[in-house]
């Protein structure tokens, strides 16, 4: 009896090891851009104005205590943009309101956030591997996120070392990643 105790105890020892590092590893995926990188984008702009669509560079600018900052640049112009991962979320846009990844990621996690117009919004984990096709290359390991209702048909595909590399919203690409280069 004595025995069969210990053998208990040292599975459940090993299981509960096994628990703690693999919650660890999914805590540790950086969803951050790889910094050694500059990125390429098209974004459907979905305004009232002359310029509907602008593909746009992300290029890392320097690490701050509100992130990592990136400055991006365009046709129709430039701003700044900053990322952030904590253990309970990925950051980025203009405000680290704007939980746009819950973490550590599990299948049908939902939140509510704050989006990049200041408006609460609710998002869903609806895969944590799925593809995710885009100019520059085609994700197997996508994490794909629902934002406000299934009805609206409106998704995140996120990346680690990437990011968002994918958005669509009833069908039509958004936003997508074009190419990741070296300068």
């Amino acid at each position: 009896m004595k025995i069969w105790m210990q053998c208990v105890s040292a599975i459940l020892g090993v299981f509960i090891l096994l628990c703690i590092c693999t919650t660890e590893a999914s805590a540790k995926t950086s969803y951050i851009h790889n910094a050694k990188y500059t990125y390429s984008y098209y974004l459907d702009l979905d305004m009232n104005s002359s310029v509907k669509e602008s593909n746009f560079r992300y290029e890392y600018a320097k690490n701050t205590k509100e992130g990592t900052m990136w400055m991006i640049s365009s046709a129709i112009g430039g701003s700044f943009s900053y990322e952030k991962q904590t253990a309970n979320g990925y950051y980025e846009w203009q405000t680290t309101k704007s939980k746009i990844l819950a973490l550590p990621v599990k299948k049908n996690k939902q939140w509510t956030t704050t989006n990049s117009y200041d408006e609460k919004e609710t998002r869903k984990i609806v895969s944590t591997k799925t593809n995710a096709k885009t100019p520059y290359k085609t994700f197997t390991n996508a994490v794909k996120v629902q934002i406000g209702k299934a009805s609206a048909k409106h998704y995140d595909y996120f990346v680690a070392g990437y990011g968002k590399v994918l958005e669509t919203k009833n069908g039509k690409i958004k936003y997508q990643l074009i190419q990741r280069y070296k300068d």
